[in-house]
Formats: C-alpha cells, sequence, structure tokens
C-alpha cells in the first residue's frame, strides 16, 4: 500500500453518511487528516456536494446518489465502480450500514475500517467498536475511524465542525434594515424532534421587536410555516419589502443560497436538524432544540452554540419520531428562554468579532 510522507496511505477515501447534518459533523475528520499532513477524497451525496467543492482539505469528491443512478441492487454495483476508480488505498467508512461496507467491498480498498454493526463485521478490514447513542459525540465517533491510521490520529483531540469549502459564498442581499435571525421551524424526521407551532410563534413574536426573522427549511416545512403564519401578529412579507418582519424561504432556495441567507444571519434557532449543524459550522450563534434527540450526541459543533431541551422527562433521549407519552416534552421548552440564550450568544459573538 502506498503512503504519503506523513505514513498515512496516500489516497483515502472518506465516505460521508447520508444525512445533511451527519456529513457536517464528519468535518471534524476532515480536519484531522488535513493537519496530519493528508488531503483525502470525500464520497459524498450530490445533495451536499456543493459543501465541498472548494473545500482545501479535500483533493476530489466522489459524488453519489443516494436513490437513481445508485439506488437497488445496480446501484451498489455501480457505486462500486465509480469508487474503484480512484484507486483507494484506505475507506474510512461513515455510514454503519452493510450497504456502505459491501460497496467498499467491491472496490477491492485493500483498508475498509468502520464500526462494527448490520451484519458486516467480515467486510471491513479495521472494526471499531459501536458505543450506545450519545456515549460520545458523534463527531468523536467520525474521528475514530482515523485511528487505525496512526497513534497519532487515534489520540488527537476532535476538531469543532467547519465548511471552509463555502467561505465564496456571498451572504444574502437582505434590504437595509434589523438584523436578521434565521429560524428553521421544521425536521424532515419526524414531529417527535419538532418544536410545537404555537411555541415557534411565540418566538417570532419576541424576535420580530428588534430583529427580522427568515424562515429556512425544504418543501416539507410549507405545511408548517402556512399554519405558523396563520398564528403569527407580525407582517410577512417577501425577502426585498423592508417592511416585512418575517420572510418565508421554504422550499425556495438551493443549499448554496441557504449557505447565503445563514451568512447574513446574527443568529439562528432551530430543532436538531441539518439546517442546525449548518448554522453552528458556518459560525452563525446557534441554539439547537432537542427534542427526541440526545444533544450529548449530537449537539451543533461551532464556536457559538447551545441546546435547549426539555427538563424532567425521564423518557427522553427516547429517539423517535412521533411522542408515545401524554404530553410531549418539546411543549415545555418556553420561547422566551430560547431567546434570552440566542440572544446571549449574539452578544458574546458580537464582542469578540469587536475585539478581533
Amino acid at each position: 500500500m502506498a503512503e504519503s510522507s506523513a505514513g498515512l496511505p496516500r489516497n483515502i477515501l472518506v465516505q460521508a453518511p447520508n444525512w445533511l447534518g451527519d456529513v457536517i459533523m464528519t468535518t471534524p475528520l476532515l480536519e484531522l487528516l488535513a493537519d496530519a499532513g493528508a488531503r483525502p477524497h470525500l464520497g459524498v451525496r450530490r445533495a451536499w456536494a456543493s459543501l465541498f467543492r472548494d473545500d482545501p482539505r479535500v483533493a476530489g469528491l466522489v459524488v453519489h446518489e443516494r436513490r437513481g443512478a445508485h439506488g437497488g441492487l445496480a446501484g451498489v454495483w455501480r457505486h462500486a465502480r465509480l469508487v474503484r476508480e480512484g484507486g483507494f488505498d484506505a475507506v474510512l467508512l461513515g455510514p454503519p450500514s452493510f450497504r456502505a461496507a459491501l460497496v467498499a467491498l467491491l472496490t477491492g480498498v485493500p483498508r475498509r475500517i468502520g464500526h462494527r454493526g448490520d451484519g458486516r463485521d467480515l467486510l471491513l478490514t479495521d472494526r471499531l467498536p459501536r458505543r450506545p447513542r450519545g456515549q460520545v459525540p458523534f463527531s468523536a465517533e467520525m474521528t475514530e475511524l482515523a485511528g487505525p491510521l496512526g497513534r497519532d490520529l487515534a489520540e488527537a483531540d476532535v476538531p469543532v465542525p467547519s465548511l471552509p469549502g463555502c467561505a465564496a459564498i456571498p451572504p444574502f442581499d437582505f434590504p437595509p434594515g434589523p438584523p436578521v435571525i434565521a429560524v428553521a421551524p421544521g425536521t424532515t424526521y419526524g414531529a417527535a424532534k419538532t418544536w410545537p407551532v404555537d411555541r415557534v410563534a411565540g418566538l417570532l413574536a419576541r424576535a420580530a421587536r428588534d430583529h427580522r426573522v427568515v424562515l429556512v427549511g425544504d418543501t416539507q416545512a410549507r405545511g408548517f410555516t402556512a399554519e405558523l403564519e396563520g398564528l403569527s401578529t407580525t407582517a410577512w412579507g417577501p425577502p426585498g419589502d423592508p417592511g416585512s418582519r418575517v420572510v418565508d424561504l421554504c422550499g425556495s432556495t438551493d443549499l448554496p443560497g441557504v449557505v447565503g441567507v445563514l451568512k447574513a444571519c446574527r443568529g439562528f434557532v432551530g430543532n436538531d436538524s441539518g439546517l442546525m449543524h449548518l448554522a453552528g459550522a458556518l459560525g452563525v450563534p446557534t441554539v439547537g432544540i432537542f427534542g427526541s434527540s440526545n444533544p450529548e450526541w449530537t449537539a451543533p459543533g461551532g464556536p457559538w452554540t447551545a441546546t435547549v431541551n426539555a427538563r424532567g422527562y425521564p423518557c427522553r433521549p427516547c429517539y423517535r419520531r412521533t411522542c408515545n407519552q401524554p404530553r410531549f416534552c418539546l411543549r415545555d421548552v418556553d420561547p422566551a428562554e430560547v431567546f434570552a440564550i440566542l440572544t446571549d450568544l449574539m452578544d458574546r459573538a458580537g464582542a469578540a468579532g469587536r475585539a478581533s
């Protein structure tokens, strides 16, 4: 196996997980390898590839489709053929699935490093223990994948998630007016991770007194925002209207567009979601709201982040898509508390920026 001057395999592929937030929580692994002198390739879904095309830590991208060309049984062979073209010496498997390990095996890559489980142990050359969810942060689970490549990597501290490949994306050009806060009110995973609509309406009422609020999310969030608008007492309108205090961009922007919107924002509030991780990694002061999921496992990374969850619920984190309890824990998360935490983060980030 060819080695780099740093003693690492010369040609490494980091296969990123499927979900946006998990991909962003894998960026500390890229940082760790780059600090050790490597420039790995990144295997990533086409939906997230734009975040990494200009990433200085990455030598190149192996872009695949979760469905389409690389879906189904035939897609396994096509994906393996795509990876084989890279002639990789080692692949670090972020996805914990049997399928990801099978693709790696079919490529003939000499070292296939991943966590145990899902019946794939015999497909891996280096098997790492899979801990219970939340025993260590997800980012630490990802950096563990570098451990078999060298003792220094195994003992290194976990870097903070970051997205230097997004540096050239310009901030969204909002009209002059009050500072902007982004709110991501939906989640793809399910209702048990979603702050109730009346609580979000309470946050908007507080935030819109001194800020403009922009709602971000995919098309699935539109039903939620339509209900939210019905509860709102503030003026909604398009982004070019300086009189509107709430702007709904859910389903209206691509991923680079969302990056530009977040760069123009003073702060961010959202459920545990990919957009929460995106905001944190971009350095935006970020408050993540956690219902069924676990902030010990998937808290947002970045220089200015905090999490909020309901206290006194022994059932959480349950990791369910829908709540099966008499009272949903996120009903007890107070909009005033969330906004106070966000305000503190924004003030501290602003003070640090003025001091630098």
